[in-house]
C-alpha cells in the first residue's frame, strides 16, 4: 500500500493501528476550561468522586480524531464524513496514554460515482488495555482513479 489510500485499497477486517497520546492534568483542565467547564473536568480534584479530574468525553473524542487523522484519514485525497456513533466506556484520568486501532467493517464501491461507502469501527484504549471510547464512522471515500 502506498502513502495515498483509496477505498479500494482496503479490505473488511483490515486493522490500522493508531499512534498514542498522553493526556496530562494540565491539558485536561485547559481543554475543559474552554470547551466543557464542568467541575469534574476543571477541578478541584477534591470535588471529584474519582479523586481526580477526568478528561471530557469531547476531549477524548478529539484525541481519537487526531490519532485517526494522522494514521488514516489524511492519507485519502478526499472524503466526506456521513456520521458516527460513539460510546464512552471509562473515564480518562490524567497521565493516561491513549492508543487504539481502526478496523474496516465494510466497503461498498460505487464505481459509477468513483467512490465507496466506508464503515469503520475504532477504539481507544488506556494504559491498562481497557477501552475508553468506541466509535463507528460512516464515510464516502474515493476509489482509485482508472
Amino acid at each position: 500500500m502506498t502513502d495515498t489510500l483509496y477505498a479500494d485499497d482496503l479490505t473488511p477486517g483490515q486493522e490500522i493501528p493508531l499512534g498514542h497520546y498522553t493526556l496530562t492534568e494540565e491539558a485536561i483542565v485547559d481543554f475543559a476550561r474552554q470547551w466543557d467547564p464542568i467541575t469534574i473536568h476543571t477541578g478541584p480534584a477534591d470535588d471529584s468522586p474519582l479523586g481526580s479530574v477526568i478528561a471530557s468525553g469531547i476531549q477524548t473524542l478529539a484525541v481519537y480524531q487526531r490519532l485517526a487523522a494522522q494514521a488514516f484519514w489524511t492519507r485519502f485525497p478526499s472524503g466526506i464524513g456521513r456520521g458516527f456513533e460513539m460510546t464512552f466506556r471509562r473515564p480518562v484520568l490524567p497521565g493516561t496514554t491513549l492508543t487504539g486501532q481502526i478496523t474496516i467493517r465494510s466497503i461498498e464501491p460505487r464505481p459509477d460515482r468513483g467512490d465507496a461507502k466506508l464503515v469503520i469501527d475504532a477504539a481507544l484504549v488506556g494504559d491498562d488495555g481497557q477501552t475508553v471510547l468506541d466509535v463507528t464512522n460512516s464515510s464516502v471515500m474515493p476509489l482509485r482513479p482508472h
